[in-house]
């Protein structure tokens, strides 16, 4: 089933299938939905995908690499780890009025 078929019928509810041949089938092809950030509403390309997880990945990766840096690693960790995931919550809401 495609994407745009399950958004399209959702119900509000969801199942877990478990391991099967069928699901992993159903997921191994690309089903790439429409770019919302262009106004062609072209299809996302893999580029583009890889250019937002590279971003991502290396980030994290930096970061804790950095963690031997500080002076009290073992609180300054958690603190901004909760610090940052507050920010990623909030930070949609800071640019929706830029979009109006």
């Amino acid at each position: 089933m495609k994407v745009s078929e399950l958004v399209k019928n959702w119900n509000g509810t969801a199942s877990y299938t478990g391991f099967s041949s069928a699901t992993l089938a159903d997921n191994a092809g690309v089903d790439l939905g429409p770019d919302y950030s262009i106004a062609s509403s072209a299809a996302v390309t893999i580029p583009t995908i890889f250019g937002v997880l590279f971003n991502g990945v290396t980030g994290i990766m930096a970061g804790a690499n950095m963690s031997g840096d500080l002076k009290n690693a073992s609180e300054s960790i958690p603190t901004g780890t909760f610090q940052v995931r507050c920010r990623a919550v909030t930070a949609p809401n800071d640019i929706r009025p830029l979009q109006i």
